[in-house]
């Protein structure tokens, strides 16, 4: 990650504290957090899909490219978790019994 990316997921940070701990509303509190995780999602899958730098964004096609590329990427990761999912429950967790 650079420089550049840190700082902005610290300010993230540092400015949904502000609003969590200013807040009375439990409503509030869970949507700052809610908007925060949604937030900090995006940048970090942003940076892990588009990190390397080869993706220009000139025109509006190319901005219809790139939107399909991440969510290709999401859901490719999501149905990757469900694959893992899958298998973790079927696997024996009982191990060996021996008597």
């Amino acid at each position: 990650m650079d420089l550049g990316m840190i700082i902005l997921i610290i300010s993230v940070l540092v400015i949904a504290g502000l609003i969590f701990f200013k807040s009375k509303n439990i409503k509030q509190k869970f949507l700052t957090v809610f908007f925060v995780g949604l937030i900090l999602f995006a940048l970090i899958s942003f940076n892990a899909v588009f990190g390397d730098g080869n993706v220009e964004v000139k025109t509006f096609s190319d901005v219809g490219k790139v939107v399909k590329l991440y969510f290709s990427w999401v859901g490719s990761v999501f149905d990757n978790l469900k694959t893992i999912t899958a298998q973790v429950t079927h696997m024996n967790w009982q191990g060996n019994k021996t008597t």
